[in-house]
């Protein structure tokens, strides 16, 4: 209708909102144990033009999934920690219902400031009495709902088990924030095997139950325990990176109090108090905490740890270069989440970041964080998960890992069951040349399940392989021996040969990184192709028609070099010229001292896994400097001179026909 007059638009304005305060009521309900709903009836999964903010936090304590866009919620009430029955009572929370503008819907799209400062603004102005009418025409009218879960009507006469939250009570007195989801469809009086899901860094334990790891294992019959690590989101004390005295204990407490817990299936015969059968699952810092919770708390079955670490140090301060963009990377996303850090890592990655360099304090207190040589004491089946492109966990980490896992500790002592997966995934990006990310995600998912269904529920299935990977055409391979043991690999490499030419150093100009087909600032800790190099072209073993080689594992460089500067570090990567992207969009220090006179050095660079066929097309590229360390405080220039290069080949790969 046409508006002619301030006192027609005050008049649209208030039947708009008399309009959107009729549609306001609730529904709610319990969906495959969860409580579920909209906060107007009949929402659907596509966006209906409001938009939904969370001004009150539910009453008791309890945790909510909400979607802005469509008022689909799912909600876990709070329960007391002695409670092992799950919760019961009411509990309510209060959410903005809003009209979207052209005007709104344009502001909280904004890059960066949008979602985190402009909606909550605008969420104010649409609560002030008041302004809220006068701005009406631009930032729309809302009204607010409350919504009431009565959990005892919701669960009924039977005590449906349902999803809920809690704190549980750690060795010092911290309360770490846990959430329970029953086993999909389990009823009053059913027991079910238990899976720990840890969230990666800087995330909260998972609440939504269509995440698809969650959803996938309570659908195999499993509850699934998932939690805010220490220091983070709803949980407190300080976080100290997976300390093995700290958040390692943590698990161990979650493991009993899941032990406690009605519907919680325990282990047959054990004589460890609290003993359920239970296993672990996560990647990055979910991953990390599996191999420091297993190597201390037996009661553990199995572990899949996924984009896992052995030592914090070599992974972040590799050949004594810190990895500036991904470390940066992490300190910003556990600020702006809120963590209660310990301030010694701030301050390690503060120095790492403008000097280049760590103090002895601060790598003692990397290698503090993660499981190190740990590892060897683990005995729960353990199955390794690793991309083939994460450029903060390289391959090699999970290479020694299996290496623990498959020495024994000590004379007498057990061995791990152990097998390892290279996939294309892990912190970084998977693009097009480098693989099939989509099958292999759901190969990883699937292999998850089996090792679980394997170790955890006794199913009696056995993995016939020890090591499977996938390769740059999403193609799968295995083999009945770990990349760890030296029987892996064939006595014969593919050696390359090649001189170089002078680099001037200048911090990125010309170098590897930042990647500009991945989004900043993710970019900056990706290897690219770099203009300022030395270029050694790679022998190609495999004739016309001939049979594929499978290069997996880490290739060695022999460096010849001379020069003057204040840079310790060039860097050297594998680029495949068929498709322009460096292999793994990794790239590798290599210390280098500049001191005018003659050195020769053999380094070794990132695993890749790569099967070259004839049409392959590979060259090392040796660099002045990289995005992933960068270091503005290197300048000078060296001169390669001569440049041997050897891939290493694996043995006996095998190709694995894989189906999901």
């Amino acid at each position: 209708m046409p508006v002619e007059s301030i006192v027609d638009l005050l008049l649209l304005v208030g039947t708009r909102r008399e309009a959107l305060a009729a549609d306001v009521s609730f529904s709610i309900g319990v969906t495959n144990g969860v409580i579920t709903g909209c906060v107007i009836t009949g929402c659907t999964a596509t966006p209906d033009g409001k938009t939904y903010t969370l001004i009150g936090t539910p009453t008791n304590g309890g945790k909510l999934t909400l979607n802005a866009a469509t008022g689909q919620f799912s909600f876990l009430p709070f329960t007391a920690e002695g409670s092992t029955n799950g919760p019961t009572g009411t509990e309510s929370f209060t959410v903005l219902v809003a009209q979207q503008t052209a005007f709104t819907s344009l502001v909280t799209s904004l890059p960066l400031v949008g979602g985190a400062i402009v909606a909550p603004v605008i969420a104010a102005l649409q609560l002030t009495p008041t302004v809220n009418e006068a701005l009406a025409p631009l930032i729309g009218t809302a009204v607010m709902q409350t919504v009431v879960a009565n959990v005892t009507e919701l669960r009924g006469a039977t005590a449906t088990p349902i999803a809920f939250t809690t704190m549980v009570t750690s060795f010092d007195g911290t309360q770490i924030s846990t959430n329970f989801f029953p086993a999909s469809g389990a009823v009053a009086g059913d027991q079910h095997d238990t899976i720990l899901y840890g969230p990666g860094l800087p995330n909260p334990g998972v609440t939504d139950p269509s995440e698809s790891l969650l959803s996938a294992f309570r659908n195999a019959g499993y509850n699934v325990v998932t939690w805010d690590p220490r220091g983070e989101f709803a949980s407190g004390g300080v976080f100290q990176l997976d300390n093995p005295q700290f958040e390692g204990r943590d698990v161990s407490q979650i493991i009993t109090w899941v032990a406690q817990q009605s519907g919680v299936k325990l282990t047959p015969g054990s004589t460890i108090p609290n003993d359920p059968q239970i296993g672990m699952v996560g990647v990055s810092y979910g991953g990390g905490i599996q191999l420091v919770a297993a190597a201390e708390d037996h009661r553990i079955d199995a572990i899949a740890p996924g984009w896992a670490w052995n030592s914090m140090t070599s992974s972040l301060y590799p050949e004594n270069v810190f990895r500036t963009a991904y470390a940066v990377g992490l300190l910003f996303g556990l600020i702006i989440t809120g963590a209660n850090l310990n301030p010694a890592f701030t301050d390690a990655i503060a120095t790492g970041a403008l000097l280049g360099v760590l103090t002895p304090e601060q790598i003692a207190l990397l290698a503090a964080g993660g499981p190190g040589v740990d590892v060897s004491k683990i005995t729960a089946p353990t199955l390794l998960i690793q991309g083939i492109g994460d450029v903060l966990f390289p391959p090699q980490q999970s290479v020694i890992n299996a290496g623990y896992l498959t020495t024994p500790s000590g004379p007498g002592d057990p061995v791990a069951i152990t097998k390892l997966i290279w996939y294309c995934g892990g912190h970084g990006a998977c693009l097009a040349g480098q693989g099939n990310p989509e099958a292999d995600a759901a190969w990883v998912l699937q292999e998850q399940l089996d090792w679980m269904n394997r170790y955890v529920k006794g199913d009696g299935t056995v993995d016939p392989h020890l090591f499977e990977w996938s390769d740059q055409n999403g193609n799968y391979w295995s083999s009945d021996t770990l990349p760890s043991d030296p029987a892996f690999y064939s006595p014969s490499v593919i050696t390359s040969e090649g001189t170089g030419h002078v680099l001037p150093i200048v911090p990125v100009l010309g170098g590897s990184g930042p990647l500009n087909s991945v989004s900043w600032p993710f970019s900056l800790g990706l290897a690219s192709v770099a203009s300022n190099a030395v270029n050694i072209q790679l022998t190609n073993p495999v004739g016309a028609g001939g049979v594929p080689v499978n290069v997996v594992g880490a290739p060695t460089v022999t460096v010849t070099y001379t020069g003057w500067g204040t840079s310790r570090t060039v860097y050297a990567q594998i680029v495949d010229k068929n498709t322009g992207l460096v292999v793994g969009n990794l790239v590798a220090p290599l210390p280098v001292t500049l001191d005018g006179q003659t050195h020769q050095q053999t380094y070794t660079l990132n695993d890749i896994a790569y099967t070259m066929y004839a049409d392959s097309d590979l060259e090392l590229q040796i660099v002045a400097t990289a995005t992933p360390f960068l270091n503005l405080t290197e300048f000078g220039f060296i001169n390669i001179g001569d440049v041997s290069v050897d891939l290493p080949v694996a043995a006996n790969a095998q190709p694995l026909a894989v189906t999901v």
